[in-house]
């Protein structure tokens, strides 16, 4: 889903299970030590996901590895080696301590990307265990595929009592239904607080900072026609440039304290 709203090739998968999980760790190690990290990542995530390369292989491995600009008598020489298993049991090490061992994550440093993905299963944290959540211009998708109410009561439930969610959302015409302005990108600013306050939330602050008069809301290729997207490419691109981005709300709710309201 996120593949095809991003537009990203994906589906002949080869899932490096077992043998070809081991062959990835190690060769990453070594694209590690060769600055290469990245361009490693990029070549097997394409691989193995849109391009159906088996890395269980010599032959899928060595397409991989050398697409990413590395040696591949040395890499073999990596994968035969076990340097690489204990930055394994490392990283295993800290993502339980993390409670994130079994969740699609990634940690660098303080900061965790997990996978949010609604309206499958959410959790973003322990319960009440964070100060501020902050969304910018996802609403329209979570209501496409059917979990914006559980998206924002994963926010209620793990900010801690008075904390804050700032919201911002491109902006439909007042009264609209958010399931087709969705589709282009839109959303009713009523619709959000309605669906914030279902959660638990209260609304505390609005802002125009983000307001723009010239946007009527109606594009060919829904909000993506307008910039930095320029989804019609050099189609009417000053007219679109003229209008700028998006007319957008800027949102500040809170989940309420009751022993501070009290």
């Amino acid at each position: 889903r996120q593949a095809e709203r991003l537009g990203l090739p994906f589906g002949r998968i080869a899932d490096p299970l077992g043998r070809g999980v081991d062959r990835c760790m190690a060769a990453f190690h070594y694209a590690a030590g060769q600055r290469r990290a990245r361009e490693f990542m990029l070549a097997v995530g394409a691989a193995v996901w849109s391009r159906g390369v088996d890395v269980a292989t010599d032959a899928g491995m060595r397409k991989v590895t050398e697409q990413a600009g590395l040696f591949w008598p040395d890499v073999v020489a990596a994968m035969r080696g076990s340097d690489w298993r204990a930055t394994a049991e490392k990283n295993r090490d800290a993502l339980v301590e993390s409670g994130l061992w079994g969740v699609p994550a990634y940690v660098f440093g303080d900061v965790a990307l997990v996978t949010f993905d609604p309206p499958a299963p959410l959790e973003l944290g322990p319960d009440g265990s964070v100060d501020m959540v902050l969304t910018f211009r996802n609403t329209h998708n979570w209501i496409r595929d059917g979990g914006e109410k559980e998206a924002y009561a994963a926010f209620f439930e793990v900010l801690r009592p008075g904390g804050v969610l700032g919201v911002v959302q491109h902006r439909a015409k007042d009264g609209a239904d958010p399931e087709e302005t969705a589709r282009q990108g839109y959303v009713p600013e009523a619709y959000v607080v309605s669906v914030a306050e279902a959660a638990g939330f209260e609304l505390v602050a609005t802002s125009d900072v983000n307001r723009n008069e010239k946007d009527d809301h109606d594009h060919p290729a829904g909000v993506w026609t307008l910039p930095p997207g320029f989804r019609l490419g050099e189609k009417d691109r000053a007219k679109y440039v003229e209008i700028g981005e998006s007319d957008r709300m800027t949102l500040k709710f809170r989940k309420p304290d009751e022993s501070a309201d009290r």
